[in-house]
């Protein structure tokens, strides 16, 4: 798979990072390849087992930089292109991530994650000789703790800078705030390479308000002085300088209070800070800016009916589309060329080219030949139909099994997004989404958000209660790595066999098990098989789910596909089939006072002793209660 494609600054041939998969360590290694714009002379210019990655062209083109963990840790280096002489830049904690060359060439800008722990300090005492106490406690005073992909967060992200003939990192920002995302982010350099562009929110409230609030910011690389460029109620991002300097793009809206807004591109005049939005006419949010060399047209994309876009527009609002099929990046050169990365159902990931100034863009590798000439892809087509509610055109897609048989009858899986509001809810999709597919099959599957005390409590005792459906089943998903984490041990650790971790971590999946019983449901535990499982460690939870009288399914569908879960499908089919749903029951009665609910929620499904409120939230719950909406179930 190939991934973020730089091109040199004359669009004379591209860097790109392949990753690929070790099965046997459960492990992603990436290296970097060197391509000509027609295709011409693909050869890799690093090799190995290493995280090789974030190539870019010094302004020159003589140089590239990229992150590589060659040495042991992830670090940037600089790689001369006429001799291929490599060296080390940087020394630092932290990978990092958003590496950019100033256009003098002098600098490189990165972000990476200054660790900071919490403002909390106790004297512990020291525990005697020999003894073995229990994990310490991980104290936590953050709201946004923990990330989807990232794990726990052990700091913030700031920004950094070295010269590029290297040194010293110097870092620019500080404070309990992100200058980039829990994931990563992009540097972005002022067109005289004195400044450097961020999109970050410094407000007090900034995790509570979340993607819906931020600023862009101008930031001193002599001494770090910021600027506030943008400021308004909604969140202003992804800026960039156009090449003579005079006007910087970024997209952003007016926050509404809306659950889904569009984001449009404006442009800022530097010299007298005047803002002018670009009116495009679309009626899509737009994404990941460029400029053209000639400061003309402002590059951006967009998704439409499940197709992403590589467009460009005046300054004016003239809107083209250069390319279709865009996959998760492009890069564009001063004289117009760009690449980018193409993908459709049939082709995962490749290369493709084109000009600013118009003609089809051209695919220039195909890296997955090789796995495809003897693998067989099920067709996809796209389809249209009317909505019986409304005649609106409805789109959807049908994949057919490798080999399809036209005279044959096959098993259908119909998967129902509808929309953001139908798709989810309460960290579960919503009723009308349920309601429809329990039309269109035998058996429906519904996430019930994150885990058996917050999404399953709400599944339960609020969409349940709301829709007047009743579940026959509850899959309790359990990973080792998952059980170990809770058990005590770093994120780093968890591949290696451990069941005294294990073993402290189980409670927490007996304590989900107990949870999903008090609604009276029958329940299988799937134990989601990853790799670096041992034998042991899965024996020891199917062992402790038996000894709890509940069934339990190792799911190796990973490497096995469908026949990877059988198991948990009869598993499910026969619990389904006793339709046991007189069982079922709610944790209160609407008729529950409010106080009560949520003591019977606190009590029930997170063990809490009793609940104590301030008088700010009994006051608010005296005006729902004399508002006449205590009847309703609590969230």
């Amino acid at each position: 798979m190939i991934r973020r494609p730089p091109r040199s600054t004359q669009g004379v041939s591209s860097a790109a990072s392949d990753v690929y998969k070790r099965q046997m360590k459960d492990k992603r290694y990436s290296n970097i390849w060197i391509i000509n714009y027609n295709g011409s002379d693909n050869r890799p210019l690093t090799s190995g087992q290493n995280g090789n990655s974030q190539p870019r062209w010094s302004p020159n083109g003589k140089q590239i930089i990229y992150v590589s963990s060659s040495s042991g840790s992830s670090q940037i280096h600089k790689r001369w292109m006429d001799t291929g002489e490599t060296t080390i830049l940087t020394n630092v904690q932290t990978g990092p991530h958003g590496v950019s060359w100033s256009p003098d060439g002098n600098h490189i800008a990165f972000f990476g994650t200054v660790t900071r722990g919490a403002d909390f300090k106790v004297d512990l005492p020291t525990p005697p000789k020999g003894a073995e106490w229990a994990t310490p406690a991980k104290v936590i005073d953050r709201l946004v703790y923990r990330f989807d992909g990232v794990g726990y967060l052990k700091g913030y992200k700031h920004l950094f800078i070295v010269p590029s003939e290297g040194g010293t990192a110097r870092q620019l920002t500080s404070g309990r705030f992100n200058f980039a995302s829990y994931r990563g982010g992009q540097t972005v350099w002022s067109s005289d390479s004195k400044h450097i562009y961020v999109s970050t929110n410094l407000n007090d409230e900034w995790e509570a308000q979340g993607y819906r609030q931020s600023d862009i910011f101008q930031i001193s690389i002599k001494d770090g002085s910021m600027d506030k460029l943008t400021n308004r109620d909604g969140p202003d991002g992804n800026p960039r300088p156009s090449p003579n300097g005079k006007y910087l793009a970024y997209t952003g809206y007016d926050n509404k209070m809306m659950a889904t807004q569009i984001s449009h591109i404006y442009i800022m005049n530097l010299k007298t800070k005047k803002i002018q939005e670009i009116k495009t006419k679309l009626d899509r949010g737009v994404s990941n800016l460029s400029w053209s060399g000639d400061n003309k047209n402002i590059i951006f994309t967009y998704a439409t009916e499940g197709n992403t876009k590589l467009a460009k527009t005046t300054l004016n609002g003239k809107t083209d589309i250069m390319a279709s099929n865009l996959g998760r990046g492009y890069s564009i050169a001063s004289n117009g060329k760009f690449v980018m990365l193409t993908t459709r159902p049939d082709i995962p990931s490749d290369l493709a080219v084109g000009n600013i100034k118009g003609g089809q863009p051209k695919v220039i590798t195909t890296v997955n030949a090789d796995l495809f000439a003897n693998k067989e892809l099920g067709k996809v087509e796209e389809i249209w139909y009317k909505s019986s509610h409304d005649g609106l055109d409805i789109q959807g897609w049908i994949m057919k099994p490798p080999g399809f048989d036209p005279s044959k009858k096959y098993p259908l899986i119909i998967k129902i997004h509808g929309g953001p509001f139908a798709n989810i809810a309460h960290g579960c999709n919503s009723i009308i989404a349920t309601k429809t597919a329990l039309k269109l099959s035998d058996y429906v599957v519904t996430e019930a958000g994150f885990g058996a005390d917050l999404g399953a409590e709400k599944f339960l005792d609020i969409k349940c209660r709301k829709a007047g459906i009743q579940p026959n089943c509850v899959v309790i998903v359990a990973t080792v790595r998952a059980l170990k984490m809770h058990g005590g041990i770093e994120k780093e650790d968890l591949k290696k066999e451990n069941l005294d971790a294990l073993k402290k971590g189980l409670p927490n999946l007996e304590r989900h098990i107990n949870n999903v019983k008090k609604f009276g449901l029958e329940l299988v535990v799937a134990i989601n098989h990853f790799i670096t499982d041992s034998e042991k460690e899965v024996k020891l939870i199917q062992e402790y789910c038996l000894k709890l009288g509940v069934k339990v399914s190792l799911c190796t569908h990973w490497s096995e596909g469908g026949k990877g879960t059988e198991d948990l499908a009869k598993n499910v089919v026969g619990i389904c089939k006793k339709n046991n749903k007189e069982n079922f029951k709610y944790l209160y009665t609407e008729e529950t006072s409010i106080l009560k609910k949520i003591e019977t929620i606190a009590k029930e499904m997170y063990g809490a002793n009793g609940v104590e409120l301030d008088d700010k939230v009994k006051e608010q719950i005296n005006i729902i209660e004399k508002s006449g909406f205590d009847k309703f179930p609590v969230c």
